[in-house]
């Protein structure tokens, strides 16, 4: 079964091209709304608006059932795919993700003074979150980044879309029997072991690989995560 890529917050599509070399298997990656391929005003997009160019990529693939691998803040994206297009999908991989409780939004899992902050920010930005400043990108994202790949990473940050923050997660996609994967990112900064854990049991539990990576695993442990990522693909058929 192919792979469908989906990045997180602040990136785009390219976010996966340091992993894309080490992958076995067929792999289509998705600019969401805003960005890339796909640009637009980040004003004015929502979750549903990425779910809907997800959905759009995975028929345009032609290929029957994929796996759909989210990552990051990507985890509020990939069970409204799994609502739309139940049928497309073998199995979701959630890759250090972000999933509220359903109901809930993301600033629902920070600590209200950095909700605080980033609200204050997207406000006083026209509702646009700006790319993460690079004292901050390092902190959450870079810790077991080298240099390079530090720069490399800067390079490819990017605003993201204020309204996905604050817009309440609707998991009820996950009511379909999709398999789902865990990949557990042990050194992250970003989403600690205990937040990722629950992340895990607000989806309703989950097979669970852990990886030794920071946030950005797919520039600090691009050959070990496609190994994964190839692996559930093999196994989903």
């Amino acid at each position: 079964m192919n792979l469908v890529l989906v990045h997180g917050s602040g990136f785009d599509s390219s976010c996966w091209d340091p992993m894309l070399p080490y992958l076995k298997t067929e792999a289509a990656v998705v600019d969401l709304p805003g960005r890339g391929r796909r640009p637009g005003d980040l004003a004015a997009v929502g979750l549903d608006d990425f779910a809907a160019a997800v959905a759009e990529d995975i028929k345009a693939t032609g290929w029957e059932r994929v796996v759909l691998v989210g990552h990051s803040l990507a985890g509020l994206t990939i069970p409204r795919v799994a609502k739309l297009i139940p049928e497309a999908i073998g199995r979701l991989v959630f890759v250090s993700s972000n999933v509220p409780p359903h109901g809930k939004s993301c600033f629902d899992t920070l600590d209200p003074a950095l909700s605080d902050g980033v609200r204050a920010n997207i406000a006083a930005n026209g509702g646009v979150s700006p790319a993460l400043t690079r004292e901050m990108a390092v902190g959450l994202y870079g810790n077991d980044l080298d240099a390079e790949q530090t720069e490399w990473m800067l390079a490819h940050s990017l605003p993201e879309a204020g309204r996905v923050y604050e817009e309440p997660c609707d998991l009820s996609g996950l009511a379909h029997p999709i398999p789902r994967t865990w990949i557990r990112l042990t050194a992250d900064q970003a989403g600690t072991t205990e937040m990722q854990d629950g992340f895990i049991a607000n989806i309703g539990g989950a097979e669970v690989i852990d990886l030794n990576s920071g946030h950005m695993a797919m520039i600090s442990q691009p050959a070990a995560l496609a190994l994964i990522l190839d692996d559930l693909a093999a196994k989903a058929g």
